[in-house]
């Protein structure tokens, strides 16, 4: 025992640590090392702990102030005991901090290796952008170079597909005629070229209608031949006399141009109508004051009423109007019996077929067309076409077996119902202006036409010669009619007048 105090007092004395104050001391340092953070003690884990150092240092540090008794070394140790706690802490901190700094290094590193590699790339991608911009440029350049050149192309080629087109187009339509000639018996010339010529006729004005105040746009014989009605732009409907030239009746409309009339069958009414849309029926059995108030509308249309008859009796009406519709009327009930719809313009003008047995009449219009309908079922069954411009009146031929129109361009054309095909054209080269009304003599061997020039052509039906031409009005023919026995034609013109010929 003293040999051991002796030795002890002698490593105090000396500045040395005996074995048990190792142990403690080392126990401190555990104890120290035990509390200090998990990834501080995982970091110092990884690699060797600097307590060596720290123990060297301490170990150092105390042989250079050698303590003079036990209490002063207990001092000393407790002093470098905190020291060494606060060195380690330090250490390990600075451990730690450099291991932070470590990884922080390698962060920077790949921050910045990424960085270049995206400064790199951003600075390659304009070339790759504009390489690849060049190249769609060059295609848009190339498909617009190819596509003007197509377009020139199809420029340069458009009106020779056009001609080849309307070529083949008439080529067409020649032989569509030679196929329906093959289906005739006997052409229409070849039957006309045997029948006689026809004298050289004298038809003159024998009546001259003065009256109206403005352009006179229609006219119709009365079935007694002797009474005709017109009307005209002035809004007047003037009943005539026509042996006499003297006025019956004179009707103030409501509306100026009244665009057509027609006599009933028994005599005792008129109907007439324009630009009011209405069809209103007249009685004639009352003064002229009474008539007005005696009036009656039947209908009414959308559009302007251009054309209207009596249908055989004085219950019914047709009329024609500019919303191209036919309207069949009821005048008693002033209701609507039957529409016709089929026309694609204006229709201008109507005609009852002359046939007993036929339950049919004829439209035509601003569509080019003429078309037949059934009175009792409101349906197209035959329909006609051949002009180039509107038609401005139609008319069946006496037997009921065709039918003729005019136009504005300047011709007129039979059309035979029986072989649905048109098998006559009336027309000059001298003849530049429009038809505006035609008819025919009771027997259908003459057509009279009246045209825009202010003239009347006389035309051999069947051989579709001009005849002759008559003179006298002063303005553009409207209307012609012949009267129901034939003995006498009717004309009214824009010069406000009406002259009847015989």
């Amino acid at each position: 025992m003293a040999t051991s105090e002796t030795t002890t007092s002698a490593n105090s004395k000396n500045g040395r640590l005996n074995d048990s104050q190792q142990q403690q001391f080392q126990q401190i340092i555990n104890s120290t090392n035990s509390k200090l953070p998990i990834h501080l003690s995982s970091s110092s884990s990884s690699s060797p702990p600097p307590v060596s150092s720290t123990t060297t240092t301490t170990k150092s540090s105390m042989s250079m102030s050698a303590p003079q008794n036990t209490s002063s070394n207990t001092s000393t140790l407790k002093t470098n005991t905190n020291t060494t706690n606060i060195k380690q802490s330090s250490s390990t901190s600075t451990t730690s901090t450099s291991k932070d700094n470590s990884e922080l290094s390698k962060i920077i590193t790949t921050t910045t290796t990424t960085t270049t590699t995206m400064a790199a790339t951003v600075t390659s991608a304009p070339t790759a952008t504009t390489s690849e911009f060049n190249k769609i440029s060059s295609t848009m350049t190339t498909t617009a170079s190819t596509t003007v050149s197509t377009t020139t192309i199809i420029t340069a080629n458009d009106e020779t597909t056009i001609e080849s087109l309307r070529k083949e187009l008439e080529r067409l339509k020649l032989r569509l005629e030679e196929e329906r000639n093959k289906l005739n018996d006997v052409s229409f010339s070849s039957a006309a070229n045997r029948l006689d010529h026809i004298s050289v006729m004298n038809i003159k004005p024998r009546r001259h209608l003065k009256g109206h105040i403005g352009k006179v746009l229609s006219c119709n014989w009365s079935n007694d031949n002797r009474h005709l009605v017109s009307s005209s732009q002035d809004g007047r409907v003037i009943v005539w006399d026509a042996f006499t030239a003297t006025k019956e009746h004179t009707i103030t409309t409501p509306t100026t141009w009244v665009m057509s009339t027609a006599y009933a069958p028994s005599g005792n009414f008129i109907a007439c109508g324009g630009l009011d849309n209405k069809v209103t029926v007249y009685p004639l059995t009352y003064s002229d004051e009474d008539i007005s108030s005696k009036k009656k509308s039947v209908g009414t249309h959308t559009s302007y009423m251009s054309c209207c008859l009596f249908p055989g009796s004085d219950q019914q009406i047709l009329t024609g109007s500019g919303d191209s519709t036919c309207s069949l009327w009821d005048v008693e009930c002033a209701t609507l019996i039957q529409s016709f719809h089929g026309h694609s313009g204006d229709v201008m003008s109507i005609d009852l077929s002359p046939s007993e047995m036929s339950n049919t009449f004829v439209s035509a219009g601003c569509d080019r067309q003429a078309l037949i309908w059934d009175l009792r079922s409101g349906q197209c069954v035959q329909s006609f076409e051949g002009h180039d411009a509107d038609i401005n009146c139609v008319k069946y031929f006496p037997s009921g077996d065709a039918i003729i129109t005019g136009s504005d361009d300047a011709t007129c054309r039979l059309f035979d119902l029986r072989a649905d095909r048109e098998v006559a054209i009336y027309s000059k080269k001298s003849i530049i202006f429009g038809v505006n009304s035609v008819d025919f003599s009771i027997s259908g061997r003459l057509l009279f036409a009246g045209y825009n020039d202010y003239t009347i052509n006389v035309w051999d039906t069947l051989k579709c010669q001009r005849l002759c031409v008559l003179y006298g009005h002063e303005n553009r023919v409207t209307c012609v009619r012949v009267s129901t026995d034939g003995t006498a034609l009717a004309s009214s013109s824009w010069d406000f007048s009406l002259k009847i010929w015989t």
